[in-house]
């Protein structure tokens, strides 16, 4: 359906003019047939448009076929594989440009005919695939000979950019992952924890994590107050700290009890699961989603998506109850492996099909109560609810590999809690090769906050 004919929705589910409007003038009646005439011819030669497109892209591609191409060559990029992704055809390209995944995916496939993967031979290495990314299954192998077709396949883009941004995906949580060390044994307790996000992909914070008593409620007002009071109409947000923003809200007090209780022991699953260079950013955000439906284009998140910074773990801690209705984290479970076939490139590349995403793995709500909350990684396929009836209010808190998030930060201007992004005036990577800065780790202290606009 096209934008400029969205007002028009509940005409199409109407059984009649009549029906719906009931006798009315004669005169709106017609106005209103000839726009849902208007409409049909549209959505007519959109569907013939679509078709005609197709069958050319698909003819095109049966030529450049080489007479010894199988069905059992690994193309992720096939033809088909862009109806995983939310945005995918030159229409929807006109109306974002961040779409046309097309153009890009048809290049990538010619690269993968040019050089043929054995489907069996990728499934008995211990690789899986779908029409979003490959992963490697726990113990995989990284020097088998087949890990290098699968990295010249991942490497098939032409952007530089992109493939900068793989290659410090796979030598950080890959090829060169650092060593993960064990859980500390004051935290040997929550080994659990960390088999589950290593399985899964994300753990539950319940209550016997004992939040809900340092979250007292004159704290829980004074959050309640700065996103808004009673106000559950949009979306508001308050970032506080170090984080990846240029000009972060005031410290919201009554907060140190939480804190000191809650970011050790993640900090500590968090090693274990990133590697030895595991960073706490220092600062937390305070999010509200509000009590009604909401579109999309305003609040992006709620399509499926990574986050670009492949493995990194997210806590959300509930200041509100969170139930189906009121726009809960749906994570797609034991998607954590995946490396996906984009890293930074636009949310185009990054934003996938609801049905794609049900039909190949495991919806599961993050629901519970004030107090309570989870941790996950967000390199899992995942969104937040868009449809919900009540809003919901939640501190965030978030852990990354240290190098890795400084790295993706100058190459791509990836938001995973690199500092570079915190510089208005940062270069990031402009063609130039990498920004020749040390790392340091354990991270500088953090800067002072801006003064604040009176």
């Amino acid at each position: 359906m096209l934008a400029s004919h969205r007002l028009l929705l509940p005409l199409l589910c109407a059984p009649s003019l009549a029906d719906y409007y009931g006798p009315g003038p004669k005169r709106l009646q017609e106005q209103i047939r000839r726009s849902m005439e208007a409409v049909e011819a549209d959505k007519t030669f959109y569907s013939v448009w679509h078709t005609k497109e197709r069958a050319h892209r698909q003819a095109a591609s049966k030529e450049s076929l080489p007479t010894w191409y199988s069905s059992e060559t690994f193309n992720p990029f096939a033809d088909n594989n862009t109806n995983a992704f939310f945005f995918r055809s030159e229409s929807e390209c006109d109306q974002d440009e961040q779409g046309c995944l097309h153009n890009v995916w048809e290049d990538r496939a010619r690269a993968a005919i040019e050089n043929p993967i054995d489907t069996k031979e990728l499934s008995a290495a211990g690789v899986t695939w779908n029409s979003l990314a490959v992963a490697f299954k726990p113990g995989f192998d990284y020097g088998q000979p087949i890990m290098g077709e699968v990295r010249r396949m991942l490497l098939s883009d032409d952007r530089e950019t992109q493939n900068l941004g793989m290659e410090a995906v796979l030598s950080s949580d890959h090829v060169g992952a650092k060593e993960r060390p064990p859980l500390p044994a004051a935290q040997a307790p929550h080994q659990k924890q960390l088999d589950a996000l290593r399985t899964d992909g994300y753990f539950k914070i319940d209550s016997s994590w004992g939040l809900a008593q340092r979250l007292p409620k004159p704290t829980r007002d004074v959050i309640h107050a700065r996103l808004g009071g009673g106000d559950f109409s949009r979306i508001r947000k308050q970032q506080i700290g170090r984080g990846d923003w240029t000009d972060p809200d005031e410290p919201i007090p009554g907060l140190d009890d939480l804190t000191s209780h809650l970011v050790p022991t993640i900090r500590a699953i968090a090693t274990s699961y990133l590697g030895e260079d595991t960073d706490y950013n220092g600062g937390y955000v305070a999010l509200r989603l509000p009590a009604n439906h909401m579109d999309w284009g305003k609040y992006i998140s709620g399509l499926w998506h990574h986050d670009g910074c492949s493995n990194r773990v997210k806590c959300f801690v509930f200041l509100t109850p969170v139930t189906p209705d009121s726009h809960p984290t749906l994570v797609a479970k034991g998607s954590q492996r995946n490396v996906y076939y984009s890293f930074g490139m636009g949310m185009g590349e990054s934003r996938y099909d609801d049905a794609y995403v049900r039909a190949n793995y495991e919806a599961v709500p993050m629901l519970g109560e004030i107090g309570e909350g989870f941790c996950f990684d967000t390199n899992t396929v995942h969104k937040g609810e868009l449809v919900g009836w009540h809003g919901r209010d939640a501190l965030i808190f978030e852990f990354n590999a240290f190098e890795k998030s400084q790295v993706l930060d100058r190459v791509v201007c990836s938001p995973c809690g690199g500092f570079w992004s915190q510089d208005a005036h940062a270069p990031c990577y402009e063609g130039d090769g990498w920004v020749d800065e040390p790392l340091e780790f354990p991270p500088p202290p953090s800067p002072a906050p801006p003064a604040r606009k009176k």
